[in-house]
């Protein structure tokens, strides 16, 4: 299951099974566990304050745990039937407004860096709305130099090339003159 997952997905289900799933329901056998108690520990598990986790949190952690119990099944691994599917999370509560810099700040932390590398990161961010890993994934051959775009098509985590998070990952990024000629002298100064 896991060589299918992301390198940072990987990750987080191994220490989620880790820290969280086998300290909780230690050496039991995975045919013993039952949806009831499945379902108290991840009501419980939801909150602020010590010990308590975000609702998407929680949300993984009955997201991994089903991948086991699905794996289990598949490899006929003494598992008949899968507990996790009857967990029904808490009713989510307000959605928090998200927040975002201004232009000001955006042009304050744009003055704060010293190194080319860092500002034009941080540039191309701003330009393209990007996640850290796709700007990672960037090329000079994903820069289109006649028709003033950039395209996002590779997202690099932790040393690993994959692709975009979603569908809308994959995108043509339309920059104007004024970016491009920035581009262009960045790439002129630096490679």
């Amino acid at each position: 299951e896991l060589s299918t997952k992301k390198p940072s997905t990987r990750r987080d289900m191994k220490n989620a099974t880790l820290q969280v799933l086998i300290p909780r329901w230690g050496n039991r056998s995975m045919d013993s566990i039952r949806t009831g108690e499945i379902q108290s520990f991840i009501a419980a598990s939801i909150g602020q304050g010590p010990g308590k986790v975000s609702r998407k949190t929680a949300l993984k952690w009955k997201n991994y745990l089903s991948s086991m119990f699905t794996a289990a099944i598949r490899l006929e691994a003494g598992v008949t039937h899968n507990p996790v599917r009857g967990v029904k999370l808490p009713a989510a509560g307000p959605e928090k407004t998200p927040v975002f810099i201004t232009v000001r700040q955006a042009v304050e932390i744009l003055s704060q860096l010293q190194d080319s590398r860092h500002r034009m990161a941080w540039q191309l961010a701003i330009w393209a709305g990007s996640r850290s890993g796709e700007l990672r994934g960037l090329r000079w051959s994903s820069v289109n130099w006649a028709q003033d775009t950039v395209v996002i098509s590779e997202s690099v985590w932790e040393n690993h090339s994959t692709l975009p998070k979603s569908k809308k990952g994959y995108r043509k990024v339309i920059l104007t003159p004024h970016q491009m000629d920035l581009l262009r002298r960045y790439k002129e100064q630096n490679y």
